[in-house]
């Protein structure tokens, strides 16, 4: 508990920090073109093997689309593009997820998926299923990880 208060206060100041920084600062069009068609280029590149199963662009989370959860929010914040800041979120969402499942010791889903029936089954349940593995956890322990 106390490593994960440390990551969430220090993604807020680091939010904070970078907000009051770029508050002031008036980025120019072409630049927030330049990112918006490296992010395309980027999304383009990765949706061809989103969980990265064939290690073309380096370690598992720098090749896949789920990476720019992590990276996407401060260009949003730099280049002043609410867009961009909800669809890497968006990600950020997914990824968590997976850190998720990884801790709880169960197998990810989503690489299972193969039809649109199974993914709202999946996205309407899962808290369901956290909040039972939480517990599960709690009381039994953490089981091994299948990722």
């Amino acid at each position: 508990l106390p490593g994960s208060l440390a990551l969430v206060c220090g993604r807020w100041g680091f939010q904070y920090g970078l907000e009051t920084l770029v508050s002031n600062i008036k980025v120019p069009s072409s630049v927030s073109l330049a990112v918006n068609g490296a992010v395309a280029a980027f999304m383009l590149r990765v949706c061809q093997d989103p969980f990265n199963t064939e290690k073309r662009m380096g370690g598992f989370i720098v090749g896949t689309p789920f990476s720019i959860g992590i990276w996407g929010w401060p260009l949003a914040l730099l280049t002043d593009q609410p867009w961009l800041y909800f669809f890497s979120t968006g990600y950020l969402a997914s990824l968590a997820q997976g850190v998720a499942h990884y801790y709880a010791g169960e197998e990810g889903t989503l690489p299972q998926l193969a039809n649109v029936s199974d993914e709202y089954a999946h996205t309407t349940f899962f808290p369901n299923i956290l909040l039972h593995s939480v517990w599960q956890s709690l009381n039994y322990g953490r089981g091994p990880s299948m990722l």
